[in-house]
């Protein structure tokens, strides 16, 4: 299904040899020094060549010529081999498809450095074709002439090598014997099995094989292929190494190689679905993308890239390739329409990768991982493909919200039939008066956030939650964050909510001079709200004071104001009735009626829930009337009552009526402990 050798670059058939090596032997010339230092070329064979042929022309009519240089010490410093033969060469066009650290196409004179790993690598191949052809045909003597070279010069490596794969191991100076190029080679990137298609290989200086790797990447608009670089040491790698517990090694050497090409395969399949803009969720670790320290520079900011840093977190993110390469121009892709890797023109320093067009997009070869954008951390970041899964989006959303019929109506139609662009103009003055603006204000936990949240929901629409506080503290800054966000909302059709917007919305004063700064931020947000065209949600906790110029820009203002008793009653019954059956041991009716006589608002609802539900599973056991009882005394301590001297705790430890606890009536003692939950409300208490 995933062939290990790729497609010839050519047609094998119009290829026209015309090297002119047609004498089969070996012409060995050794390059010394003599004792004053000056170089000596010395053939190993002096043969009656006409006298006007130079030296080349008479090393060119030599099957294979090999070229031994010495140093001054007389060791042997470097060797290769030429390759005249023009049935040789037709011999490597048969066999060799795929190649790329080699320059030609063995059209003509071909020249390899020791240990020649291209004869190494295409040995059987060689071996296929000479028993093939005919017997005393000249293709075969030079195909046999030249595995008899190869035997002599590499047959020890191939034996040793051998020996080594046998019992699944390989040595380090040996390494090179089991990378073939267009091979697969397994790796991991991000902590995650990764599959790449081997290009070239070299052995560098510092004790390590240097691979050349190319995989399927997507760069926010093209789809292609990116060129990457991967080492094995010395030091890792030894004299015996086990091959499949390297940290990179050829595929063939994977255990159960068709259940991981199969997951590799979903796993690229869903790569290339998320090529653009998708809301998802998301439950692991992920690669936080971190900025530039305090302190650093650079000529140029794309010098620096940044660095990945894990973090476990869980909720709804934002898939988007092409902004976030926008926003990270050091992570741009370096396009190439060639096969082979282009010239990379950018600082060394830059960890930058060369894409290059190669059809078709094989699913095994994409990457893990994906890029996007966090709502919660409000951070670039890299998400594994794996702990993506399809947002659950809540049905009837709006229903959570307790609010009157007809503004909860209103809020519903406005954001139903809001147009956000159809493309994701990134001009804001095509957007001028089109977005919606509302402004939610009432105490804190009165469901202002809750409303946003449901609009969120109710439109499958990722919501951008922005404070005040995080925008910056010049207007300069809050300017330019404001710019970013709703850029980002624009681009995501997302639903902005602003939270604490008081800042931005007092109303400015001339002709004092330190509010001068005050009178430009609400200048600045005034404009930012005239050219955005999705939909925004301010919080306040004030309803007045407002600049006469934000009011005109506001489309609905909506007064939250703190619950009721039956208000408090219908949230008590909303968290309660998100317990599973198996955590409730206790009346429902009894309970919500105890519940809704304490004065507290909706946020603290639901963080009193969470708490009770704590102490029974602190316990291991059911949701009962201790736990309620245990919750209420720690509520009116938090409320700085004094136990015995505001009634809470009365004779015998009970709960007594307090401010917060009224109309209560005991079945047990008639009085106005609340000893469990049996009691019943006093109904002419309640009115």
């Amino acid at each position: 299904m995933f062939p290990e050798v790729l497609e010839p670059k050519i047609d094998r058939a119009e290829v026209t040899i015309t090297s002119p090596g047609a004498l089969c032997e070996l012409m060995v010339v050794d390059e010394t020094y003599d004792r004053y230092g000056r170089l000596v070329v010395t053939p190993s064979v002096e043969s009656n060549y006409p006298e006007h042929d130079d030296i080349s022309t008479k090393l060119a009519k030599h099957a294979l010529v090999q070229r031994r240089k010495f140093d001054s010490a007389n060791e042997l410093i470097s060797c290769k081999i030429e390759i005249n033969s023009p049935h040789i060469l037709k011999a490597l066009v048969a066999v060799v498809s795929y190649y790329p650290g080699h320059p030609g196409y063995f059209t003509e004179q071909v020249t390899l450095k020791a240990p020649y790993m291209l004869l190494q690598h295409h040995w059987a191949e060689l071996e296929e074709y000479k028993n093939i052809l005919a017997e005393s045909s000249e293709d075969r003597v030079h195909v046999d002439f030249l595995l008899s070279f190869m035997e002599r010069e590499m047959g020890e490596a191939r034996k040793a090598s051998k020996r080594l794969i046998n019992v699944g191991q390989i040595s380090f100076p040996l390494l090179w014997t089991i990378f073939k190029p267009g091979q697969l080679v397994f790796s991991t990137a991000s902590g995650h099995p990764q599959l790449y298609r081997l290009q070239t290989l070299t052995y560098a200086n510092c004790g390590s094989l240097n691979l050349r790797v190319c995989c399927t990447e997507y760069d926010g608009t093209v789809t292609g292929r990116y060129s990457a670089s991967l080492s094995l040491y010395e030091s890792a790698v030894g004299e015996a190494a086990i091959i499949n517990r390297l940290n990179t090694y050829p595929f063939e050497y994977a255990e159960n190689r068709d259940g991981l090409l199969e997951k590799l395969k979903a796993r690229g399949q869903k790569f290339l679905h998320y090529r653009g803009i998708y809301v998802q969720r998301y439950k692991g670790i992920l690669q936080l993308l971190r900025q530039p320290p305090l302190g650093f520079f650079s000529n140029s900011r794309e010098d620096y890239c940044g660095t990945f840093t894990p973090k476990n977190v869980e909720g709804r993110i934002i898939i988007d390739t092409k902004t976030f390469m926008e926003e990270n121009p050091a992570y741009d892709l370096k396009l190439s329409d060639h096969d082979t890797p282009a010239p990379r023109q950018h600082n060394s320093k830059s960890p930058k990768h060369t894409i290059m067009f190669w059809a078709p997009v094989d699913p095994v070869l994409c990457p893990p991982y994906v890029l996007g954008f966090s709502p919660a951390l409000k951070q670039w970041c890299q998400f594994s493909i794996d702990k993506i899964e399809e947002p659950k989006w809540v049905e009837n959303a709006f229903d959570r919200v307790i609010l009157n019929p007809t503004p909860k109506k209103v809020i519903k139609s406005l954001v139903s039939w809001h147009e956000f662009p159809d493309t994701a103009a990134r001009d804001q003055q095509e957007l001028k008066g089109k977005g919606l603006v509302m402004l939610l204000h009432g105490t804190p936990g009165t469901g202002k956030t809750l409303t946003a949240e449901a609009v969120a929901e109710h439109t499958k629409r990722a919501l951008l939650v922005i404070s005040s506080g995080e925008l910056g503290t010049t207007v300069a800054e809050i300017d330019n964050s404001l710019t970013k966000f709703l850029q980002y909302a624009a681009l995501w059709k997302a639903i902005v909510l602003i939270d604490e917007a008081d800042v931005f919305l007092e109303a400015r004063l001339t002709g004092v001079s330190n509010r001068l700064e005050q009178n430009s931020l609400v200048a600045v947000f005034l404009r930012q709200l005239e050219y955005f065209r999705g939909i925004v949600f301010l919080t306040s906790n004030r309803g007045s004071g407002l600049d006469p110029a934000i009011r005109s820009r506001i489309h609905l203002f909506l007064q939250f104001s703190p619950p009721d008793l039956k208000t408090r009653r219908a949230m008590w019954e909303q968290v309660l009735q998100r317990f599973s059956p198996d955590e409730i041991g206790f009346v429902m009716e009894d309970v919500l009626d105890l519940l809704s006589m304490v004065d507290m608002n909706g946020r603290e609802i639901s963080n009193a829930s969470q708490l009770i539900r704590t102490l029974a599973r602190e316990e291991s056991k059911k949701v009962t009337s201790e736990h309620i009882k245990t919750f209420l005394q720690v509520w009116n301590c938090f409320e700085g009552e004094e136990a015995e001297g505001m009634g809470i705790i009365g004779k015998g430890g009970k709960v007594m009526r307090s401010a917060h606890l009224k109309g209560v009536v005991c079945e047990k003692c008639g009085c106005g402990c609340a000893d469990g939950i049996v009691g019943k409300p006093d109904v002419e208490a309640l009115h």
